[in-house]
């Protein structure tokens, strides 16, 4: 079979060749005219004059006195003239939809040649008879209703009759805008398709060319329809329209009126067809449809099926994309080395990368207070793709700084060692002007550096395209804000930059002759393929759900003959069943798996053609295999490197020791005490600016630490008397305010913590806190300062003497009695009970006591070293319970039925003793190898649970 455009170049090499010169070739896209030019170099062998090709916007443009105004130009224009006219409390962002919506309206009325005010006279005129009934009833409300659709009942709310006073200004709006544009110099492109038209009909516009040829149009507008006849009358127009007798004959499809070719038919009838149409069913295509689990399983699908079948990667094979947004994860998956893609498709630059950019960039400012920047929005920002690839050491320098010292906030001065950041982040961004400015000059510099004018290899050309075409945007919007003097909020300009992204698209366009063709549906008009591969056929993609909205009702868009959802049928009708003319394969790739953006229904298209076009086809699920590898149980035996590592936890000659958290990891786990600390995986750090409960306890035990180190450099005392409570408790603010910044700040340049939001409840919960502990003291005064965080390592007798030793949170000395104290800010179960000192070394057991076992082995240490011959007490302190009237530290043993308080541990040494011994027997025993936990509830949290694959 003979595609479109061949015939096309057969006839006017048949009956207008020589004298191409003299021809005007009009075409709805400019792909249209470059596979035109191609079939006509391939049936004239010899050099030849191509006659002069346009689309027909590129024609209009050509012959209007006026240039296209910038669609913000022009929402900014309306925005002005309807506060002239009303009294608007949007702000310019408020009001861009609207804006954007009206336009539509007004390129519609001009391109389809309607009497402007007529139609908003009609409009004005419905509203105001809907005020006329002022008395009906709802049953009556309800007749009138099936009649007149569009009527409401005439009680309006605000909203409402916001919206009926804008509509009786839209006329005045409309004389408006086309006068100052007219004084401009400028036009939307409406206006231009009307003043072109009137050119043409009046003879005000004499072409020089002896015809002009309309190749492969669609659905007309009233203004390209009287330029049509008027070329047709006057026998200088040729037209070629790309149909099928399909959906033309209803004896073909059976089907009456199909939508496909609702206008074509009046078209044909009215100025002929200088081509034979196709008859696709003679030789029909192969259908595919393929329901595919997600987007990823249809790029998959595309995949498997170029590879299974061979199928080559030229010109010949299309992959149709219904939703832009797949643009990326289709190229990323079918992509092959050496085999060439074409894109040819209008992209928006919401979609891509360098919109991400400029959001993490506003991010930024939108978080700073006047003299710091938040960590969180500049993390994101070093994180963006083009940021970390210009500056990657440096990405990773600040983002480690960040996290060794946890700093939540970054001051100006801190970035003097990384003057990238400076270069984007000290910026006057005081002025709408100046916020523009800044981002162009962001992708500017991005533009520049990211592709190196001596780098001759380059990314490729997408990236290169979309940071250009991003470039140009924010000049054109710099210019127009410099113009226009706007100024706009901070806040407002950010929702204003992201619906101008939304409006900007990028039109990719390559060799189009060359590779496996990437496209959007519109970009496929009057082009043949044999493998077609349609993606997103879902219903409520394709076609797309009508969203754009309209000031115009229905009834009177239908009534002047305006574009409705009917149009935008028909047109993606007419769209899909013209890829079957010439194809051999058409795959409908669709979504079957619900979300809340996806209905998970195949596109109506594949219903009609699988029930009304009688075409073979087949109809499959994709799925996607999921194996679950075995778990097979971890076990590390102890090599001689092990061992040699172990050996550094004896005392001779060694720094290396055991902590009580250690020995409580390897009683959990003993395969995360080898991954812990024999093979010294380390856990991801990250900054903690959430007052997590590992955080909190750090600032407990920091603040209660500086309450009393401020308490002996103020005082020079080192016993507490009970008057001296009062200077404690007048201290607790100072102590908190350290310890946030010793948290919170860079300790290179510490800084106070401003003591707002969470900060503020935080400091006021820790306040509440240090005055419970220092109750204690009160209650126990006088008594000597107690030891704070004090580091302690004992050489523990064992076979070979082990170094165990930790930092304890507080000591308390007072007349021979010693309390070892564990501060506790978490919420436990049961907090200090236990039954018997075996269960705190039982790793059987799902609840097993581990801060139990910890306080009672330092207390046990300290009780044989520090403080022999000295009644040493463990007690455990949680905060939470504080404030209760009967609360106390004690740790208690559950004796029979009876709770007892331990009052020294020496009760329970000797148990404790053989115990700890067979532990560290275990632990050193070579035989025994390393090996995971039988309880999987310990892995929830576990950070090497991806290692063991017990990921739930």
């Amino acid at each position: 079979m003979t595609r479109f455009l061949e015939k096309t170049a057969q006839y006017i090499h048949r009956h207008l060749y020589p004298g191409t010169e003299h021809l005007l070739v009009l075409v709805p896209n400019k792909r249209t005219g470059l596979f035109l030019e191609k079939e006509m170099a391939k049936i004239i062998p010899q050099p030849f004059i191509l006659p002069k090709i346009e689309t027909i916007e590129e024609f209009i443009a050509g012959h209007s006195a006026s240039v296209e105004a910038d669609p913000l130009e022009l929402n900014l224009m309306l925005y002005r003239i309807f506060k002239s006219h009303l009294t608007i409390y949007e702000s310019f962002d408020q009001f861009y939809y609207w804006g954007e919506m009206l336009l539509r309206d007004y390129t519609d009325i001009d391109k389809n040649l309607v009497k402007a005010k007529a139609l908003f006279q009609l409009m004005e005129d419905e509203k105001e008879i809907e005020k006329q009934f002022q008395y009906l009833l709802p049953e009556q409300i309800e007749v009138i209703q099936k009649f007149w659709s569009s009527f409401s009942p005439p009680d309006y709310t605000g909203n409402q009759q916001d919206f009926v006073d804008t509509w009786r200004v839209l006329n005045k709006v409309y004389d408006e805008l086309q006068q100052q544009l007219k004084d401009q110099g400028k036009a939307y492109s409406g206006m231009m398709f009307r003043e072109v038209s009137e050119k043409i009909t009046s003879a005000a516009l004499e072409l020089p060319f002896e015809k002009i040829l309309f190749v492969g149009f669609h659905i007309l507008t009233r203004s390209e329809e009287k330029m049509f006849d008027f070329y047709h009358k006057n026998k200088r127009g040729v037209f070629f329209w790309d149909v099928d007798e399909y959906y033309l004959d209803s004896s073909k499809s059976k089907i009456k009126k199909h939508e496909a070719g609702a206008f074509l038919r009046k078209y044909l009838k009215r100025y002929g067809n200088a081509v034979e149409t196709s008859h696709f069913t003679q030789a029909p295509p192969q259908l595919h449809f393929i329901a595919c689990p997600k987007n990823n399983g249809q790029v998959l699908s595309i995949k498997k099926i170029l590879e299974e079948n061979k199928i080559p990667y030229d010109q010949k094979t299309a992959v149709i994309l219904s939703d832009e947004s797949m643009l990326i994860p289709s190229l990323q998956t079918i992509s092959v080395p050496n085999e060439p893609i074409n894109i040819t498709l209008g992209y928006k630059l919401k979609n891509s990368t360098v919109s991400a950019l400029i959001d993490h960039w506003l991010e930024i400012f939108k978080y700073k207070t006047k003299d710091k920047f938040y960590y969180k929005p500049i993390i994101k920002f070093l994180n963006n793709a083009y940021i970390k690839t210009l500056y990657p050491q440096e990405t990773e320098d600040f983002q480690t700084a960040i996290l060794e010292n946890n700093l939540i906030y970054i001051y100006p001065e801190d970035l003097k060692e990384f003057p990238f950041l400076q270069e984007f982040l000290l910026i006057d961004h005081q002025s709408s002007e100046a916020i523009v400015h800044r981002i162009k000059d962001l992708i500017e510099k991005v533009y520049y550096r990211y592709f190196d004018q001596e780098n001759k290899q380059g990314p490729q050309i997408f990236e290169t395209e979309i940071l250009y075409q991003a470039l140009q945007a924010f000049i054109k919007l710099e210019e127009i804000l410099h113009e226009t003097r706007l100024e706009i909020q901070p806040e407002t300009l950010k929702k204003l930059l992201y619906k101008y992204l939304n409006s900007v698209s990028v039109n990719f366009s390559g060799e189009p002759v060359v590779g496996l063709q990437v496209m959007g549906l519109l970009e496929s008009r009057n082009l043949d393929f044999e493998n077609v591969f349609i993606l997103n056929a879902n219903e409520g993609v394709l076609p797309p759900a009508i969203t754009s909205g309209s000031f115009i009702p229905y009834h009177l868009r239908y009534g002047f003959d305006l574009p409705t959802y009917s149009n935008n049928d028909s047109m993606f009708a007419y769209y899909i069943y013209r890829l079957l003319h010439q194809s051999k394969n058409v795959y409908f790739l669709y979504n079957n798996v619900a979300d809340e953006q996806t209905k998970a229904e195949a596109s109506r298209f594949i219903v009609q053609l699988k029930l009304e076009s009688g075409l073979p086809y087949t109809e499959y699920q994709q799925k996607i295999e999921f194996t679950t590898p075995s778990v097979w149980p971890i076990n590390i035996p102890k090599t001689e490197r092990v061992q040699k590592q172990l050996a550094t936890y004896f005392s001779e000659g060694e720094t290396n020791y055991l902590t009580p958290s250690a020995l409580n990891v390897y009683m959990d786990c003993s395969l995360k005490f080898y991954f812990k600390y024999i093979a010294n995986i380390q856990e991801l750090d990250h900054v903690s600016d959430e007052i997590d409960p590992a955080t909190f306890g750090n600032l407990l035990h920091n603040t209660m630490q500086n309450v009393y180190i401020l308490f002996s450099r103020y005082t020079q005392k080192t016993i507490i008397e009970k008057e001296d409570l009062t200077t404690l408790y007048s201290l607790v603010d100072e102590a908190i305010r350290e310890a946030m910044m010793k948290e919170f700040s860079n300790p290179k340049k510490p800084r106070p913590v401003e003591l707002v939001g969470d900060y503020y409840i935080i400091s006021h919960i820790l306040h509440q806190y240090a005055e419970n502990i220092l109750r204690m003291d009160e209650q126990t005064a006088p008594k000597p300062i107690p030891v704070l965080e004090e580091k302690y390592v004992f050489n523990y007798p064992h076979r070979h003497p082990v170094r165990i030793g930790g930092r304890i949170d507080r000591i308390d000395v007072q007349e021979g009695l010693v309390s070892v104290l564990d501060y506790k800010t978490g919420k436990i179960d049961k907090k200090n009970e236990f039954n018997h000192v075996r269960e705190l070394f039982d790793r059987s057991n799902k609840k097993r006591k581990d801060y139990v076992f910890q306080i009672f082995l330092y207390t046990y240490l300290l009780g044989q070293n520090e403080y022999v011959g000295k009644t040493v007490v463990p007690k455990l302190l949680f905060i939470r319970e504080s404030h209760q009237k009967d609360f106390h530290a004690a740790v208690m043993h559950k004796n029979g039925k009876m709770l007892e308080k331990v009052n020294s541990i020496q009760d329970f040494s000797a148990e404790f003793k053989q115990e700890l011994n067979e532990l560290l027997d275990e632990f050193f025993d070579p035989e025994i190898p390393y090996q995971q936990t039988d309880n999987q509830d310990k892995c929830q949290y576990c950070p090497y649970v991806d290692i063991c694959n017990r990921r739930q």
